[in-house]
């Protein structure tokens, strides 16, 4: 007589919030509004291979917890995975926070010129909407926060802040794209003032998961700059807490002399 036995469950194994979503979390528990305690933390455009490598690996890392991308032979050079055409041909800009001179965030500005951008081989149809290779847009990519951090909200508070800059005072683009998770679409649109583009669709670059392009005018952009201390819709935003930071602006600029 054959013997069943009962069926093993199998073991659900609860995903893990990366530190992006905790960050987005933080902020609309804590009504966005930030004091920016940490003095030890800083944001400033990278200034050389070095720095340019640790933001790679800190996106690498973070890349690879959520399944993204696949693992490298060799951990220590997991750099190497996330870098571009465009990073080798002088066409984005990188940005870093650091943290007791650690680096622990990153986000990338990446400009249209003739090579086009990251999102051209996810989302065609933006080139019927836009003017193509004359810089009137940007995307945002490689966002990455290490994991752990407990001021991960003041982060990407500061590494956004540092994006937008670009596009309200250095830049001739007219809109700042962006590729996100599903997800955190409501967090961009509410938080940031981004709005939907292009629908929800996998994107490869990320292992298929699914990704929905978003923008943000200069326009738009620019009346949150200049309005979020008495627009109280405004108030709700990122752009609360966001600075003209000379300093950074200048970076930027700097960067872009190199470009040419």
């Amino acid at each position: 007589m054959a013997v069943s036995y009962p069926k093993k469950r199998r073991k659900v194994v609860p995903k893990r919030k990366s530190s992006i979503s905790k960050a987005m979390q933080a902020i609309k528990a804590d009504n966005v509004k930030n004091k920016y305690c940490e003095k030890d933390l800083t944001f400033s455009v990278i200034s050389c291979e070095k720095e340019k490598n640790e933001c790679m690996q800190l996106a690498y890392q973070e890349y690879l917890k959520k399944n993204y991308i696949e693992e490298s032979e060799v951990e220590a050079n997991g750099f190497e995975k996330m870098k571009t055409i465009f990073d080798n041909v002088g066409q984005s800009i990188i940005f870093k926070a650091e943290l007791h001179k650690k680096i622990v965030g990153t986000i990338t500005i990446n400009f249209d010129a003739e090579l086009g951008l990251p999102l051209d081989s996810e989302f065609p149809e933006v080139n019927s909407l836009f003017k193509r290779g004359v810089s009137e847009i940007s995307e945002v990519t490689r966002l990455a926060i290490s994991e752990g951090v407990e001021n991960s909200k003041d982060i990407i508070n500061g590494l956004f802040n540092a994006v937008t800059l670009d596009l309200v005072s250095t830049s001739k683009n007219k809109c700042l794209l962006i590729e996100v998770n599903p997800r955190h679409q409501f967090f961009y649109k509410k938080k940031m003032l981004f709005k939907q583009l292009v629908e929800s669709r996998p994107c490869q670059r990320v292992s298929g998961a699914p990704a929905v392009l978003l923008s943000l005018s200069k326009d738009d952009c620019q009346y949150a700059y200049l309005n979020s201390q008495n627009d109280e819709s405004i108030k709700r935003t990122l752009y609360v807490n966001f600075k003209m930071d000379k300093r950074i602006i200048e970076e930027i600029k700097d960067s872009k002399q190199v470009m040419v």
